[in-house]
């Protein structure tokens, strides 16, 4: 038997649904690296903050870049975000480093390791994408380096995390303001947690089936903004010792209208 189809053509406004959360969040990244480096530019925290936002933004900007993957520009974007993952889970450690308060030089030997274990993974993202492997090479290559995605993000959201339940605990040495610093950021993560706690339910398939981000029409997507918002204002308010600026109150109204 057979029967006939309608060819439906992809129109702008589906192109424009597909990818407007994906620009709003990328130019709300971007605009709070800008507002924390503006706040204090020799701040190491606040550099680390704002490679880690750049990058981050730079993700979400490019990570579904086509419909088709077989081509040379969304093959040279697959390996931007090969090789960007990497480096801003590393960049996560650095700020755990320097979040709430800076750190000895303890952390020095960790974030090393982590950076050339960074540019491995990379590395074999990298020499997947290319054609000059038989394909049981491309498979481990392409393995090798998912594996290694997920460790270095996981890496890094448990050293960020980690570091602010154990300067929270210590209680004694803890500053008035530095607990006021952690408790805000603490809250912006327990806003976020659906969305943080559906992304690594999508690395897991559950009946074939992977997890999506809409609960009853709501796009979990955005609540991952009240992590950087959170960290954004204690680093301006409590680090740099500054009012949010109009800038900072742009990006909070434009994350409130997604």
């Amino acid at each position: 038997a057979t029967r006939d189809l309608s060819v439906q053509r992809f129109s702008r406004l589906e192109l424009l649904d597909i990818r407007l959360p994906d620009v709003i969040m990328a130019a709300a990244f971007w605009l709070l690296a800008v507002v924390v480096y503006r706040s204090a530019p020799d701040d190491p925290t606040n550099r680390a903050f704002t490679l880690s936002m750049a990058l981050v933004g730079l993700l979400r900007a490019i990570y579904v870049h086509s419909l088709f993957y077989d081509n040379v520009l969304s093959i040279f974007l697959e390996v931007i975000i090969l090789i960007t993952i990497p480096v801003f889970s590393v960049s996560l450690i650095v700020f755990a480093s320097h979040f709430p308060v800076s750190t000895s030089h303890s952390w020095r030997a960790p974030i090393v390791a982590a950076g050339v274990f960074a540019a491995v993974v990379a590395l074999c993202g990298v020499l997947a994408q290319l054609p000059v492997f038989s394909q049981e090479q491309l498979l481990a290559l392409a393995g090798f380096n998912y594996f290694g995605i997920v460790a270095l993000f996981l890496l890094g959201i448990a050293a960020l995390t980690g570091r602010l339940i154990w300067r929270l605990t210590r209680r004694p040495r803890l500053s008035r303001r530095e607990r006021r610093i952690i408790l805000i950021v603490l809250l912006g993560i327990l806003v976020a947690s659906p969305m943080l706690l559906t992304t690594a339910f999508s690395w897991v398939i559950i009946d074939g089936k992977r997890v999506g981000y809409f609960v009853r029409g709501l796009d979990l997507r955005y609540l991952a903004l009240a992590v950087p918002l959170t960290f954004a204002y204690a680093l301006v308010r409590y680090r740099s010792l500054r009012s949010p600026s109009l800038l900072f109150v742009f990006v909070m109204l434009l994350s409130f209208s997604a």
